[in-house]
């Protein structure tokens, strides 16, 4: 006679599958969260210098207005030597919204930051050379 041999299912083995299973896709979206919370602790205290300058070198002076308008909004004191990031990131701004006002046909407010940028002042002629490279890009006569 032959003897027909049944296999158990074992169901603690079924789980500890389960549960390895789990543990795999678990672990990489909470070192996710783990990530997020490390990094917006560590960015409360602002941009330093280097990144913005960074962003000023590369000619990302939509990033820098970023973080500037960031570092302003936490509070951040601005030291003088920073203060040209801000001062050239504010007339970058300007220049993006002079388009705004002339194809609103508002002139009177296209004119008022023009005369705007061209009273900027900075401690480092470097920044006034871009300024006006940015000017010749951004605002045309009307």
């Amino acid at each position: 006679m032959r003897r027909i041999i049944k296999k158990k299912f074992n169901i603690s083995v079924f789980f500890y599958v389960i549960c390895a299973i789990m543990i795999v896709i678990i672990i990489p979206c909470a070192a996710d969260i783990f990530e997020d919370m490390y990094r917006i602790n560590g960015r409360m205290s602002g941009y330093e210098e280097d990144s913005l300058y960074q962003d000023f070198i590369d000619g990302s002076y939509d990033r820098l207005l970023e973080k500037t308008e960031y570092n302003i909004g936490m509070g951040k004191d601005i030291s003088n030597d920073t203060q040209d990031y801000y001062t050239f990131a504010d007339a970058y701004k300007k220049a993006i919204d002079y388009n705004v006002y002339v194809n609103k046909g508002e002139y009177a407010k296209a004119e008022q930051i023009v005369k705007d940028i061209d009273n900027t002042q900075f401690n480092n002629v470097l920044f006034k050379e871009v300024l006006e490279k940015v000017k010749n890009t951004y605002i045309f006569e009307f």
